[in-house]
């Protein structure tokens, strides 16, 4: 599966049970990402995307994963590594408070970054766009 995740320079996801940051250019690049495949993510994470149709929305999204799909996950809570095959990492190139982080050493199970791009945001003059495969 493809996971999808948002993170600030310190890794942090999440503060006080909330996003620590939602962008209109940001959604608008991860359905573009997902177009030809199913995308998934919680009620929650569902809220931002209005009424975009191509989402499946289930809490348990990550179970309901095959192997072509992407999950858009906010909350930190990750499959096991070995199901995963590439991270795209939407970074806010901010610090903001957290209280949940992004856990997953890339490096250290076996992820290379194999692109990068830098694009200006609805709400955020930089986000960085990184792209994780599996080696």
């Amino acid at each position: 599966m493809h996971i999808i995740v948002c993170i600030d320079e310190t890794k942090g996801m999440m503060f006080n049970n909330r996003r620590q940051s939602q962008d209109g250019v940001l959604r608008e690049k991860v359905i573009e990402l997902c177009k030809d495949s199913r995308l998934l993510m919680n009620e929650y994470s569902a809220r931002q995307f209005g009424d975009y149709s191509g989402i499946t929305v289930s809490n348990d999204y990550l179970s309901l994963a095959d192997a072509n799909d992407y999950c858009f996950i906010e909350d930190g809570i990750l499959p096991p590594s070995e199901k995963i095959e590439n991270v795209i990492v939407f970074n806010w190139n901010r610090r903001y408070p957290s209280d949940v982080t992004f856990d997953l050493d890339l490096k250290q199970n076996g992820f290379k970054c194999t692109q990068t791009q830098e694009f200006a945001g609805s709400s955020h003059e930089k986000i960085t766009l990184e792209i994780y495969k599996r080696c």
